[in-house]
């Protein structure tokens, strides 16, 4: 039976379920099963279920996405005629497995699923999980609570005064406006809320500089204070800094279900390249406090449309997403979706037909929202996080707005897209909409929404007022957390540590480096290795290099401090060398020595990584700034190849302490020689990190 069609196996389960239900006669008999008389009519149930398909494959190509109103071409599959049906068709009655009792109830309900304001691309997820999300989406859907209306409609007034009160203060001031894509605030405060319900205690965010000012205040609890200090520009002496919207924050959230540490990652401008950063962030949050299921924290991405499909980071870290050594249970990610690039149209940027399309190398459900409507963007956004939760993996939400203004302030939009803007112009403050909407619904009273503005207003001016009347430095993020008694700035000011261990500790480190267990099949290539550790450990031996390095991870393991290097081939090693993980000759069955050096010892993760380079420099990088105490590794196959990933040398490791204030403890391993191999292969571009280094912002040994 599993040989036929979906729509058949349905059908004859069906049929048989109905034979079941015979009739009793008086003498205790059963009559024959009856079935009824459309239910014989297998070609009208197969077109009918064909129709049901199309929409589930193809609605989303005529949902009612764009909020600027442009027409979308209906795809002919969506009609009666395409699959063999007629207007006389819709009063004929369906089996109940179809969910409507006539074709017109169906086709009413899938107008209203696939056709709305949501566009669905789910039907290239796993069967199981596009089993569940069909179930969800063609059941009814749940309307947000009245006060939750009330909080999406504050926050969305909220983000749209805050906008236009920043373009009055500051004019000609560049703030890259979040004007058209306001829901991107309250998406982001729910996301929060419905997070902390599912049990997450941690919520690392990742995003470019459009509407960060306005997330920052909004979303994470930066003060305004604070924010206006920064556009008035007193710095404090020898202050070099970022621009403002570039800068990060972390804040406690307070939900209804317990508080979340929110944290927002500083970032440059070259777009996407924090993505591998957030996840590596979050990865050693979830590390220290032994989230081994990845379900305590939680990764959110903001993406830019013509970002999200043009950088190749993008692919590099969504291939990350589901690696042993590198897996956080799943992102959210968010396209802030302009359509439109900074000059430059859907058409010219991408190939493809979304700019979402990238994710499909995931199988991750897409879901495209129209961000002016509210409620369904809330009843997305739960379904996104549950089938986060449930399935472990990526999630996408497509928020399809607009750009209201240019790529900045002082930017002339007309010049390049004068039909779309002539739109834009049009287009009311997307909260009075959805406020008129909630009034005649009497989800918000009269007045009530207008006292709120000027309740709202009143705090910017007093806030505004105040920075004005006490001219003040901007206020430089300060090392506090984890990273209280760490110190950066020149090297000679800092004392050196004593890395020394007894040579009785070394010695009984390398004779467990050099073990296994009893019965264990060592590599006949390999039987010579370990013999030659032993007798370094008997001092018959010098060390070689291979040792010397396994001692250093193993005495920092076994007094408390954790190791992680990852990279390719790194647990054989590229030379052959290291072999941190020895498989049994016979079996296969893996044994790490470094894992079996003391009671009570750190965990050593050594990983390899996938042939990239950028993607994972990028995600060790932000693994070190929230594990500061471990030794955190990233090692080259050759260091040549490390130029691949120069964008986080420049942008991050260079000058992170500079713009930042932050400091990384992370360590390139870059091995190279003048062996024959050619030109790629003898060069670690030292000379390039010489260059940076030149106020002590690096070691190189």
């Amino acid at each position: 039976p599993f040989s036929l069609p979906e729509e058949w196996r349905r059908y004859f389960s069906a049929l048989t379920l109905e034979g079941t239900r015979r009739e009793a006669l008086e003498d205790g008999r059963r009559t024959l099963p009856v079935a009824p008389a459309e239910a014989l009519d297998l070609a009208f149930l197969l077109k009918v279920e064909r129709l049901v398909q199309a929409y589930r494959e193809l609605g989303h190509l005529a949902a009612r996405i764009d909020p600027l109103g442009r027409e979308r071409p209906r795809p002919k599959e969506l009609s009666l005629e395409a699959h063999g049906l007629s207007q006389e068709d819709l009063s004929r009655s369906l089996p109940p497995f179809f969910g409507a009792p006539t074709l017109g109830d169906l086709l009413g309900r899938l107008e209203a699923v696939y056709l709305g304001p949501v566009g669905f691309e789910v039907v290239h997820t796993e069967p199981e999980e596009r089993a569940w999300l069909l179930s969800r989406l063609e059941a009814p859907w749940p309307k947000p609570p009245r006060e939750v209306r009330r909080r999406m409609l504050e926050r969305l007034m909220q983000a749209s005064l805050f906008e236009a009160f920043l373009q009055r203060k500051y004019l000609g001031a560049k703030t890259f406006s979040l004007e058209g894509l306001e829901s991107l605030v309250p998406l982001l405060l729910e996301a929060v809320e419905e997070a902390a319900r599912h049990g997450v205690r941690e919520v690392v965010l990742g995003m470019a500089h459009r509407g960060r000012l306005n997330v920052l205040a909004h979303v994470v609890g930066k003060p305004f204070e604070r924010i206006f200090r920064e556009f008035e520009e007193i710095f404090p002496e020898g202050y070099s800094g970022d621009v403002k919207y570039h800068l990060g924050f972390s804040n406690d959230l307070t939900t209804a279900f317990g508080k979340v540490h929110v944290s927002l990652n500083f970032n440059p401008s070259h777009l996407e390249f924090v993505n591998p950063v957030t996840l590596g962030r979050l990865r050693a949050k979830q590390d220290r406090f032994g989230d081994r299921e990845r379900k305590r924290g939680l990764a959110i991405l903001v993406h830019g449309d013509s970002a999200f499909i043009g950088e190749g980071i993008v692919q590099e870290t969504l291939n990350l997403s589901r690696l042993p050594g590198y897996r956080v249970g799943g992102t959210l990610h968010v396209v802030a979706n302009n359509q439109l690039g900074f000059t430059t149209l859907p058409e010219e940027y991408t190939s493809c037909r979304y700019p979402t399309d990238i994710a499909k190398m995931l199988g991750a459900p897409v879901f495209h929202v129209n961000a002016e409507a509210l409620d369904e963007l809330w009843f997305v956004l739960r379904l996104a996080l549950e089938y986060r939760q449930r399935f472990g993996k990526d999630v996408v939400i497509d928020l399809v707005g607009y750009r209201r203004r240019g790529h900045n302030e002082t930017d002339e939009p007309t010049f390049t897209q004068p039909s779309m803007y002539a739109l834009i112009s049009k287009k009311p403050e997307p909260w009075r909409v959805y406020g008129d909407r909630l009034l005649a619904e009497g989800v918000v009273a009269e007045g009530e929404l207008k006292a709120k503005e000027e309740a709202y207003l009143a705090n910017l001016e007093s806030e505004f007022a105040r920075v004005k009347a006490e001219p003040g430095p901007v206020v430089p993020h300060g090392l506090s957390g984890i990273w209280q008694g760490y110190v950066g700035g020149p090297d000679h000011l800092v004392a050196e540590v004593d890395t020394g261990v007894p040579k009785e500790v070394l010695k009984g480190l390398l004779v467990r480096l050099a073990s296994v267990p009893e019965g264990f099949q060592v590599h006949p290539k390999l039987k010579r290795f370990l013999e030659a550790r032993r007798e370094m450990a008997e001092e018959g031996r010098p060390l070689d290099w291979a040792a010397a390095e396994a001692l250093a991870f193993a005495s920092l393991a076994a007094e408390g401090h954790r190791v992680r290097l990852t990279g390719q081939d790194a647990l054989r090693g590229t030379f052959t060398q290291r072999h941190a993980a020895l498989y049994d000759y016979q079996t296969g069955r893996r044994y790490s020595p470094l894992h079996h050096l003391a009671e009570g010892q750190a965990e050593v993760e050594i990983h390899n990584s996938p042939l990239s380079e950028a993607g994972v420099l990028g995600f060790e990088y932000g693994y070190s700034l929230d594990y500061p105490e471990a030794l955190v590794l990233w090692e080259a196959q050759f260091g040549d190849f490390v130029n691949v990933a120069q964008v986080y040398i420049d942008q991050f490791l260079a000058s992170a302490e500079v713009k930042w204030n932050r400091l990384s403890g992370l360590v390139l391993l870059l091995p190279h020689g003048l062996e024959g191999q050619g030109p790629e292969h003898s060069s670690a571009r030292l000379e390039r990190f010489l260059q940076l280094a030149a106020k002590d912002n690096l070691q190189v040994a």
